[in-house]
C-alpha cells in the first residue's frame, strides 16, 4: 500500500527550489511529503492548502481522502485530482484513511503533460 507522503504530485520546483511550472525545462515533481513542506507556493494556494489544514486538524476523527492517481511510466503515482487535500492532510498529521483509485493503461504526455517528468525506468 502506498504511504500518503510517498505519492507524487503535479507541483513542481526547480533545482534551486523555487515554484514551478509543469512546462518549465528544470521543473522536479514533487512527493507529496515534499510539496505539503515546501514553503514556496504562492499565495493562493498556500492560503487553500492553510484552509484545509486547520480543517482537517479541526477533526475528531481520521481524514477521509479519496483520491485519483495515474501509474506514470516510472510506476510513481501521480496524483490526478486531490493535490491539496492530500497535502493538507498530511501537513495536519492526523490519523489518514485513503482510498486511492489508481489508472493502469496507455500514459503518454501528450494526453498528460505532467508525464513527461516521469521517464519510464526512472
Amino acid at each position: 500500500m502506498a504511504a500518503l507522503g510517498d505519492l507524487f504530485t503535479v507541483w513542481y520546483a526547480t533545482p534551486d527550489g523555487k515554484a514551478a511550472e509543469f512546462h518549465d525545462d528544470d521543473a522536479r515533481p514533487l512527493s507529496v511529503r515534499e510539496a505539503a513542506t515546501e514553503q514556496i507556493w504562492p499565495a493562493d494556494r498556500e492560503a487553500r492548502l492553510a484552509a484545509l489544514t486547520d480543517s482537517f486538524k479541526a477533526q475528531a476523527e481520521p481524514v477521509q481522502l479519496v483520491l485519483a492517481a495515474i501509474i506514470a511510466p516510472d510506476d510513481r503515482i501521480v496524483i490526478v485530482d486531490g493535490t491539496h487535500r492530500a497535502c493538507a492532510a498530511y501537513r495536519a498529521q492526523n490519523e489518514i484513511r485513503m482510498l486511492l483509485f489508481t489508472l493502469h493503461g496507455p500514459t503518454s504526455a501528450t494526453v498528460l503533460p505532467d508525464l513527461a517528468h516521469y521517464a519510464a525506468g526512472g
